[in-house]
């Protein structure tokens, strides 16, 4: 059956937490520059406002520091450091890139700069860097560390295992090393990723070293397989579970072992294809293997649905919507992707109809009735004749979800009463005081009470806390 409530725990954030500590280790080290202007007092006040996740003063303070003294550190470390939080990875560039103009051996900007190429799609520049570093410390788990994500990033597999595998098997750094530090955890990780679609027994040895929500799920995925256990299953299996958690390289290659040891697995092909299509690569090939091995299951339409939407080929992906709900009629999940994307051609009539059909099949589902609630109030549609209803629906279903008294909020403003908005966006901010959206949406209510000094403090958390960009362009538009 396709995919529903997919879990998404990646490994993205903690390599970049990674690196951040790297700066912070290594910084500590430098001395900084003294002048007439407090410096130390000034980068004290910076760190202070970043511990408290307001990086918008903070960024005004490093900034001043730089201009009077140009040839300063320790403020782009630091400001490279709020980028890379925000997932700003060209502006954390330049200024690793300022730092290695002026100390062209520092290692942590090397670190840093790698990183930053990285998370931009440039594996091969980054794999220089990290070979750059290791060059000077042979022992930097941080460096094998990015190093093997960015030989996964280019799909070389067995390149990055053996990356990985490299400090492991070096005298003085054993396992019990490896599990005090994060980089280390990770490595392994990856190591047990890699390893057992293709060796279960030896994948086993890294895994069972580990304690996380990655590494527990997978374990529980590999508990039922015995030594009788098909490798290819097993591989397939394991694919699986990594799509679930969002390792997209790490599913890529296990399926790629599954679809190599048995090429007549359906399923496999699909997933494959479907791993594929969020790698951004072409996947149809993968999808006519499926379909040619077994043509009637619902899997391969809805993921060719999913793979026609990115496309930008709306009309292509509901016909295999519909298609995959030939073969699965009972299956709101593949429903749920139709209306989804009829809402996105903006064929609101329709996309209403299958949203409504969907929470009169399922109507004690707090999924369904939230994404019918988002589509009335997220697209501004019949908000109050039936966005509004819908919010509170949702928020009887669940009083602990953030989101209802988000979508409430919102609903308020978009009916003109700003007042009840505001209770219902800080009754939000209780459960989810880091949530851009609530914030925003906070600020647009108190800036439409013309109350813009607490409008802009709202607006500044959600320009601090946005890794998509795309609430702080929402902000960026109001401003001008």
């Amino acid at each position: 059956m396709p995919l529903k409530g997919m879990m998404k725990i990646t490994d993205k954030q903690h390599a970049i937490y990674i690196v951040v500590l790297s700066f912070i280790f290594l910084i500590s080290c430098q001395s900084t520059p003294s002048s007439l202007y407090d410096i130390t007092s000034h980068l004290t006040e910076a760190e202070n406002l970043i511990a408290e996740k307001s990086y918008t003063d903070a960024i005004l303070i490093l900034e001043e520091v730089i201009k009077h003294d140009p040839k300063a550190i320790e403020p782009r470390h630091k400001l490279a450091e709020i980028y890379l939080v925000q997932y700003r990875w060209e502006l954390a560039q330049r200024r690793f890139n300022e730092i290695l103009n002026i100390d062209s051996n520092n290692q942590a900007a090397k670190l840093g700069l790698a990183e930053s190429l990285l998370q931009q799609g440039k594996p091969t520049e980054s794999i220089n860097w990290w070979h750059n570093v290791i060059e000077h410390d042979s022992e930097s788990m941080e460096a094998w560390l990015g190093l093997g994500r960015a030989y996964m990033a280019r799909r070389k597999y067995s390149r990055a295992e053996a990356t990985f595998l490299t400090p492991l098997e070096s005298s003085g750094m054993q396992t019990l090393k490896f599990l005090h530090s994060e980089s280390g955890r990770q490595i392994l990780w990856y190591l047990s990723a890699l390893t057992l679609p293709a060796d279960l027994s030896k994948g086993q040895t890294y895994l069972n070293n580990l304690d996380s929500p990655q590494a527990n799920y997978l374990k529980e995925t590999i508990a039922p397989f015995t030594t009788e256990t098909h490798q290819a299953e097993v591989a397939k299996i394991i694919g699986i579970a990594l799509i679930q958690l969002g390792e997209w390289e790490l599913a890529d290659n296990a399926l790629n072992i599954a679809t190599t040891y048995n090429s007549t697995d359906a399923d496999a092909w699909a997933f494959f294809g479907y791993t594929k299509v969020n790698l951004g690569l072409p996947a149809m090939e993968s999808f006519n293997h499926a379909r040619k091995l077994d043509p009637a299951i619902a899997l391969t339409p809805y993921f060719e649905g999913i793979y026609f939407r990115r496309q930008g080929l709306p009309d292509l992906a509901i016909d295999r919507f519909l298609e995959a709900l030939d073969y699965d009629p009972n299956n709101l999940g593949i429903a749920m992707e139709a209306a989804f994307t009829l809402a996105e051609t903006g064929n609101y009539i329709s996309a209403e109809a299958w949203y409504q059909a969907i929470v009169k099949l399922e109507p004690e589902s707090v999924t369904s009735q939230q994404q019918l609630t988002m589509f009335y109030v997220e697209r501004s549609y019949h908000v109050l004749e039936h966005g509004l209803p819908a919010a509170e629906r949702l928020l009887e279903m669940e009083r602990d979800n953030p989101q209802a008294y988000n979508l409430l909020g919102w609903a308020k403003f978009q009916t003109g009463d700003y007042v009840g908005a505001e209770i219902e966006l800080r009754k939000a901010l209780e459960l989810a005081p880091y949530d851009v959206s609530i914030r925003y949406h906070l600020g647009r209510v108190l800036k439409a009470q013309r109350r813009d000094v607490e409008a802009e403090q709202e607006f500044k958390h959600a320009i601090d806390w946005d890794i998509s960009g795309v609430y702080r362009n929402y902000v960026f538009n109001i401003r001008r």
